[in-house]
């Protein structure tokens, strides 16, 4: 059965982002000068998302993790396996 995709377009369509990657990694290869510099508060600002970025994923891993051994801890028949904070 067909539905009017044929194989060469989806080997096509799920390499468009590689394609796209590539194109990207090309284009900032041919910039020379960019006449342009990084003040301090941009630098900060810059520091200030890495943190951020750093912490969501920590609390994400954390809430996760907590979340996998309680559920497992209820699989096993344990029921206050939770830890108190």
């Amino acid at each position: 059965m067909n539905c009017g995709l044929d194989k060469k377009w989806i080997r096509s369509y799920r390499a468009f982002p590689v394609k796209v990657l590539y194109f990207s990694i090309f284009f900032l290869m041919l910039r020379r000068n960019a006449y342009a510099y990084i003040d301090p508060g941009s630098g900060e600002y810059i520091l200030q998302m890495l943190l951020a970025g750093l912490g969501g994923i920590f609390f994400f891993v954390l809430r996760f993790w907590s979340r996998l051994r309680i559920f497992l801890s209820h699989r096993n028949g344990h029921r206050e396996a939770r830890v108190q904070r």
